[in-house]
């Protein structure tokens, strides 16, 4: 191994099997998105006029659930926030799991060609479709209770979620 990349430490730090602890270890994200339009450009007949410019298109998201640190609501002597006690030792890091992550975002669109090149778009937006609570923290003090058995009543609620459903209208100018 070069020495640049050593610097004095052990070369097991660059090895990514030595690792153990689930710090912000998440499993599973899925990100789709797409778009698909129908033809564009002058309509020559009827059915053309009604269909030609549209624009469909979106995202969907799905994240597994994120890891979060149980505490016990205690500083420890060091000054930072003490864990449980399980067996003698502490609990270890990211212990707890948080809830899953879902959303569409659809996209509806269509040009109206005013002039020349010059155009007008009107769309439709939808985020959060579905309306899903989405928890993006939960509380992690266990409190001083005996761990696994006697949490705090506020144990593992959400402390924050993402946006509600909304959907809003556009229009645009293309020149």
């Amino acid at each position: 191994m070069s020495s640049r990349f050593s610097s004095g430490s052990s070369p097991r730090n660059l090895d990514v099997s030595s690792v153990t602890c689930p710090t912000d270890d998440q499993r599973h994200r899925l990100v789709v998105n797409g778009a698909i339009a129908s033809p564009s450009g002058p309509a020559r007949t009827p059915w053309a006029r009604l269909t030609n410019d549209w624009q469909v298109s979106g995202t969907l998201q799905y994240y597994s659930a994120l890891p979060f640190n149980v505490t016990s609501g205690v500083t420890t002597i060091q000054g930072t926030v003490g864990r449980p006690i399980v067996n003698g030792a502490f609990l270890e890091r990211n212990a707890g799991t948080g809830p899953h992550f879902f959303t569409i975002n659809p996209r509806l669109s269509r040009s109206f060609r005013i002039s020349g090149r010059a155009q007008i778009e009107a769309l439709v937006e939808a985020f959060n479709l579905t309306n899903r609570t989405n928890v993006v923290t939960v509380n992690g003090n266990f409190g001083a209770g005996a761990y696994p058995t006697k949490p705090s009543a506020t144990f593992g609620q959400a402390t924050a979620v993402g946006d509600p459903r909304s959907v809003q209208l556009a229009a645009r100018v293309k020149f």
